[in-house]
């Protein structure tokens, strides 16, 4: 078993609980409130800017030449590429990315936002990355999950929230997944006893802070 697997499967009870939110449920259906994707839209343009920050940190902490040009494809995939689906869809709202950027942090998403960085400026490169790995990896199959059961119960045709639902189950967001459990498999090269219990503990609390992020979203 891969090492990404293995530490997905050691959060496997967090992220049952991703996938069975009532948030995940009302995208499934299309009955979410659009004033909620709203502002979940809006603390996800903030935390996308700061994620952005961790592999930034990671990228200037790094030696190797080839880890600092997967790590800077890391920021221009976020930055760029990710943010283009929030942007579609807050254009639907009257609203600007400067505008979501203007807006206050919420506590659950800042909490997440300065654990992943007080990992990154404290710790070395690898746990930094190690922080960043469960957002990234999550939404992947959040997103199959998502799709599946929308196609299985007719409501993904017609669907609002579909073009999220596409872009984080398609090939662009799959590659993005394939690359970050690739890179954190090799993260585990050699990896002593004590390394692996750190990567699992900060693996595990950043999974906590996602869960918290998506409870944060459901409250609106």
């Amino acid at each position: 078993m891969s090492y990404s697997q293995t530490l997905m499967d050691r959060a496997a009870g967090i992220w049952e609980r991703y996938y069975g939110h009532p948030f995940v449920a009302q995208l499934t259906d299309g009955s979410l409130p659009s004033q909620k994707f709203r502002d979940y839209l809006v603390q996800d343009t903030l935390y996308l800017k700061e994620y952005t920050k961790v592999f930034a940190i990671a990228f200037a902490k790094a030696d190797d030449i080839e880890v600092m040009r997967y790590l800077y494809g890391d920021m221009r995939a976020v930055i760029s590429d990710e943010t283009q689906t929030h942007i579609a869809y807050l254009r639907d709202f009257g609203m600007s990315e400067a505008d979501a950027l203007a807006a206050a942090v919420k506590p659950p998403n800042r909490a997440y936002l300065d654990y992943m960085l007080k990992v990154a400026w404290e710790q070395d490169w690898q746990a930094g990355f190690v922080s960043a790995a469960p957002c990234a990896l999550s939404y992947y199959h959040i997103a199959l999950r998502i799709k599946q059961a929308a196609a299985d119960a007719g409501t993904l045709e017609g669907n609002y929230y579909r073009a999220w639902i596409d872009f984080y189950a398609g090939a662009e967001y799959k590659a993005i997944y394939d690359s970050t459990a690739a890179f954190v498999d090799r993260l585990a090269l050699g990896i002593s006893a004590e390394r692996d219990a750190q990567f699992t503990e900060i693996f595990r609390t950043a999974s906590q802070h996602e869960l918290a992020f998506w409870d944060m979203a459901l409250a609106g």
